[in-house]
């Protein structure tokens, strides 16, 4: 419990799975266990973060990231087209959903899908 309480539900998920570790422990858990739970945790925190921070860039509008051409190229809509302030204003708008991980490729691209077409709000 402790563990999603600090790192979160995914990472902590991953550090029960590799520790065999149960959500309400019957017992109390060797201290070596605990540190080692704890470092796997961060391990995996870091590492959802940084995949995180990669679909980030790969959704800029402002870096006419990849997957960003591909949801406005699927609208038929021209990124290099769009305005700098624009797609300033769409990563912003895009920011809290890379913020928790872990993102969601395909969420991302409905909400930016959302945007370009209704505009932001």
């Amino acid at each position: 419990m402790a563990l999603r309480d600090h790192f979160g539900e995914a990472a902590a998920a991953i550090a029960e799975r590799e520790w065999r570790l149960s959500v309400a422990p019957r017992r109390l858990l060797p201290a070596r266990t605990v540190r080692c739970a704890v470092a796997c945790a961060e391990t995996a925190l870091s590492l959802l973060m940084a995949q995180s921070q990669l679909l980030q860039f790969e959704f800029s509008a402002r870096l006419i990231g990849w997957r960003f051409r591909r949801v406005a190229e699927s609208l038929d809509m021209d990124p290099a087209a769009l305005s700098a302030e624009f797609r300033q204003a769409l990563d912003e708008a895009l920011t809290v959903d890379f913020q928790l991980p872990p993102t969601d490729p395909e969420m991302a691209a409905a909400r930016l899908r959302t945007l370009l077409t209704n505009g932001l709000h």
